[in-house]
């Protein structure tokens, strides 16, 4: 049976890549920063608005990015020349490219584990940029698989350590304002467990004084995360895994690292191969959040118990009735009344988040970059907005040396 293939995007912003020297600092000359099209920060915190780009003007600035597939695709758009290493082989010397919005294509992989480096080749000449948007990464199953979405409500996960809940107008997107689940607290912790899928992604917001984060994935060695940035990025990947056994049973545990250090956790997207991604659920602790609403198949099985049991007291009213009924006929007549049956009401989540199917990608997306002039000006502005100690007010620098 011929494998089918689909698509996992990546944005820029996502903790996945490993940006070098720092991931979002106060000058594109020194290392990466975020630039949005439509909007600057002119202090740390402020949502950023519009599409997201990566940019550099320093040379010898690049990015990490481990994956498991069989194809990968960059996108992004530069002035300048770059290397890019696959697999630790030679690097390959990329020309400049800023019309066709992909830096880099790889197809025909084995599919596997691997890993890709960008190094930037700025020349001493003013205004050469780097930028990145996203990569898109390929991977092949038997069937294509369904997005099931988990609100971090949801019962599908276990809290540890203290928990609360928390609303921003704009998180996890400027069309939908959702909750989400956050904690200041070291060591706190939420685990969550799933069957028949091959991969999962996390998704949660980023911003300046978030912190570090580890994620283990059946038990392995924790990966360690930064979550800082100078803006307020909504909605973002902050973990993804590809390639797991469908046949398995998988759990994810994510650890916040930081004393008083920011985490947050939106949602889950489980890359399912069947209509059921259920594990046997982990006990709870004191640390869960206020239950969210069940997820449709849960709330159906609740439906049939429920109903079950109002059935029976329905049974057991009606003889109570009857027995009723025939101790007064020997009494003086009275006007007859009809015994009233309860109907079991049906059971119906309105959960938005629930097992909700995602439309699949399954072709290479294209993500128009933003246009490089227009990026000069953005970044002009963040560089005269107001003054701050780099060293303080740079998010903490755990990425990768060339």
């Amino acid at each position: 049976m011929a494998l089918k293939s689909w698509n996992l995007t990546i944005p820029n912003t996502s903790p996945a890549f490993s940006y070098h020297p720092y991931s979002d600092g106060l000058n594109t000359a020194y290392g990466f920063q975020i630039a949005f099209s439509t909007a600057f920060n002119t202090q740390p915190g402020e949502m950023g608005q519009g599409s997201s780009a990566h940019v550099t003007s320093l040379n010898g600035a690049g990015f990490l990015l481990d994956f498991y597939g069989n194809a990968v695709y960059v996108h992004g758009s530069s002035s300048a020349s770059y290397d890019v290493t696959l697999d630790g082989t030679a690097p390959v010397a990329m020309p400049p490219d800023d019309t066709t919005g992909v830096l880099f294509a790889k197809d025909n992989l084995i599919e596997e584990h691997h890993s890709i480096t960008f190094t930037t080749r700025v020349a001493t000449v003013t205004g050469q940029l780097f930028n990145l948007t996203d990569a898109v990464i390929s991977s092949s199953d038997r069937i294509l698989p369904s997005q099931l979405g988990f609100d971090s409500s949801d019962a599908f996960f276990t809290y540890s350590g203290r928990w609360t809940t928390n609303t921003v107008t704009g998180v996890p997107n400027n069309t939908e304002t959702r909750p989400f689940q956050q904690t200041t607290d070291l060591g706190a912790s939420v685990l969550f467990s799933f069957t028949n899928a091959s991969a999962f992604a996390v998704h949660g917001s980023l911003n300046f004084g978030h912190g570090l984060y580890s994620v283990s994935v059946d038990n392995s060695v924790p990966q360690q995360m930064n979550g800082s940035t100078f803006w307020l990025v909504p909605d973002t990947v902050l973990f993804f895994q590809s390639g797991l056994d469908p046949d398995r049973s998988h759990s994810v545990n994510i650890t916040n690292l930081s004393a008083n250090g920011k985490f947050t956790l939106s949602s889950v997207v489980v890359y399912a191969l069947a209509a059921s991604v259920d594990s046997p659920p982990s006990s709870p602790t004191s640390g869960s959040p206020p239950s969210g609403p069940s997820s449709p198949h849960k709330t159906a099985a609740f439906a049939a118990i429920a109903g079950t049991t109002v059935g029976v007291v329905v049974l057991l009213s009606a003889l109570l009735c009857l027995f009723y009924l025939r101790a007064r006929r020997k009494r003086p007549a009275a006007a007859a009344v009809s015994p009233f049956v309860a109907q079991a009401a049906p059971i119906a989540s309105d959960r938005k988040g629930g097992n909700r199917t995602a439309p699949n990608d399954h072709s290479p997306s294209r993500t128009p970059s933003p246009d490089v002039n227009h990026l000069l000006e953005l970044i002009a502005q963040r560089i005269d907005r107001r003054p701050m100690e780099a060293d303080s007010a740079s998010p903490p620098r755990y990425d990768y040396n060339p």
